[in-house]
Formats: structure tokens, C-alpha cells, sequence
């Protein structure tokens, strides 16, 4: 007689959702329109206008570009649009210490301005863009940036860096992905095993294991449900006889369940977009001996995971 124990799947996802100074322009702070969905094959492509002033000493030409924070290392980039000279389509946004700023409207890799001898303001179009799989986690995440500047004033040139000069508000949605890694977890054969045999068995003979993966922004919740009660049963079908049930334990991110004792939702932390394994581990509690006579004992187990807001509180490691 042999007893199969399989694990079909069930996934449920969801998605949910100032000024800086430099010495001689200052920056409007800015948010990113939209939502980033790191699971999204199209990743995000936005683009925004900046807001540019010039200050009391009168800049005439301002070059500006961004420096990442250091230990920033998200993947992502700003791109400029549009300025006043030839550098559309190149990346403004660099790790420090950044480029050596020239003077002039045409400089590939700046944002280049001019400013009428009253005008006090700009606009400067740029493009945010985010590829599928950043690992940005999710909520409302600041990415703050120094800005670099060169400016031709009335008299004389000012050049530096201010730290913090500038911040993107980005919008990073809490979304997910898990499947089943391998194949169904099977005892084989356990027809002339008995329950008592069973604390002297070898794990070989009476523990499967497998894992799932899992890839999330933000945390999210695991639960676990049986079919039959966390028994198996002669074609995983209903079973009323103690002879057509075979007990098992499930264990999943440090719950287990078993008859009469199911499982405990958790709520775990943040698995990054590159994805971990959490251990899956099924124990018998019975053995075949006794049993009514069937080609397969089976059971369906459905894990559900659901991604949750990046303020959920008090998320736990797992596994």
C-alpha cells in the first residue's frame, strides 16, 4: 500500500501604495508620480518637472548634477529631459565624487541653466526611472541626494557641494512572489510502518522536506490551511475512520501544525526582491499498519502568502 503525501500551491498577491539649498541655486524638493512595483516587468519610467531658483547673488548659468548618499546603492537613476543645452537623454545622477562640472549650456551629463538678468526661477525637466527587481523596499521612501553645482554669477564663479541638497519622494508598493521549489512531498511507501516504529525511525523514513520561495518589498502574511485536517486520507478525499486517517505534522517559518491544531498565521519581514527559501518540513504522526487499504493516502496543504502595508507592525525574520 503506498501513501502519498502532495503539496499543491496557492498564491495570493497583492500591491498596496520641500526646498534644499545649494550656495547659489536652491531645489524644490520633488515626488515621483506614480507607484513602483518592483515586480512589474516595465519597472518605472516617470517624468517630472523640477523647480530651480537662482539666489540673491545673481547666478547667471548654473550646472548642477546629483550625488548619491553614500551607501546608497539602489538601482535606479534620474535622466535629464530637457535644459538649456544639448545633454537630454544622459544621467544626472552620479556616485560621489561625482563629475568636474564645466561652465556653459552644453555639457553632456549636467543640467545646464540660464537665467535672465530678473528671472529668479527655472524648470528642468528629468526623468526618474526605477528597472524591474530594484530592491527598493516598499512605502514611501525619501531618497535624498547632494547636490553638486557650478554657477557663473554677476562677478566671479561659486562652486561646491551641498549634502542633502535634494530629496525624490518615491512611492514603492508592498507587492510579492512565492512558489513551491521541487517536487511533491512523498513518504512513498509506509504501509508496513507502524506508529509505534515511528520515534525509532530514521528522518529518511518519516520526514519529507522541500521549500518555498518567497520575493517581497515589504512584509507579508503566511498561512497555512489542510484539506483534510492535517491528515491524509485515502485519495485525499473525506474520511469519517480513524483507519482512513493518517496524522502529520507541518512545520513553515517556525509554526507547525497538526489534528486539531492548525496553523498560526505569521507575519514575516521584508524578503528582498532577490527572494529567500523558507524550509517546508512534513513529520508523520501514524504509520501505515492499521490502515484501511489504498494505493495513495494524500492530502492538500494551500499556503497563502499576502503582502502587507510597510508599516505593519512588529514583522518577525523568517524563517
Amino acid at each position: 500500500m503506498k501513501k502519498r503525501w502532495i503539496l499543491p500551491l496557492a498564491i495570493a498577491g497583492l500591491a498596496f501604495a520641500g526646498a534644499a539649498q545649494a550656495q547659489c541655486v536652491t531645489i524644490n524638493n520633488a515626488t515621483v508620480p506614480g507607484s513602483f512595483n518592483p515586480f512589474s516587468a516595465s519597472g518605472l519610467d516617470q517624468t517630472m518637472t523640477l523647480t530651480i531658483h537662482r539666489s540673491l547673488l545673481g547666478a547667471r548659468e548654473g550646472n548642477i548634477v546629483f550625488i548619491r548618499r553614500p551607501g546608497d546603492n539602489r538601482d535606479y537613476d534620474v535622466r535629464l529631459v530637457s535644459d538649456d543645452g544639448t545633454g537630454a537623454g544622459g544621467s544626472i545622477l552620479y556616485y560621489p565624487p561625482g563629475p568636474t562640472l564645466s561652465t556653459g549650456n552644453n555639457d553632456p551629463g549636467e543640467m545646464d541653466l540660464s537665467f535672465a538678468l530678473f528671472g529668479t526661477v527655472r524648470t528642468s525637466q528629468v526623468r526618474f526611472i526605477a528597472p524591474a527587481l530594484s530592491d527598493i523596499p516598499a512605502g514611501s521612501i525619501n531618497l535624498v541626494l547632494d547636490v553638486k553645482y557650478l554657477c557663473e554669477e554677476l562677478i566671479g564663479q561659486s562652486s561646491g557641494t551641498t549634502p542633502s541638497g535634494f530629496s525624490l519622494t518615491l512611492n514603492v508598493l508592498s507587492a510579492l512572489q512565492a512558489s513551491f521549489v521541487g517536487s511533491s512531498l512523498d513518504f512513498t511507501e509506509i504501509g508496513s510502518l507502524s506508529t509505534a516504529q515511528l520515534p525509532a525511525a530514521p528522518d529518511s523514513v518519516k520526514r519529507v522536506t522541500g521549500s518555498l520561495r518567497v520575493a517581497s518589498s515589504g512584509p507579508y502574511e503566511v498561512r497555512a490551511t489542510s484539506q483534510n485536517g492535517w491528515t491524509m486520507t485515502p485519495n485525499g478525499g473525506a474520511a469519517s475512520q480513524a483507519n482512513q486517517k493518517i496524522g502529520y505534522e507541518f512545520s513553515l517559518v517556525g509554526r507547525t501544525a497538526r489534528p486539531g491544531n492548525n496553523f498560526a498565521p505569521k507575519i514575516c519581514s521584508w524578503a528582498t526582491v532577490t527572494g529567500k527559501y523558507l524550509p517546508v518540513a512534513v513529520t508523520l504522526l501514524e504509520g501505515g499498519v492499521g490502515k484501511s487499504p489504498s494505493p495513495t493516502y494524500q492530502d492538500t496543504v494551500t499556503v497563502t502568502f499576502t503582502p502587507l502595508g510597510a508599516t505593519t507592525p512588529a514583522p518577525e525574520a523568517c524563517p
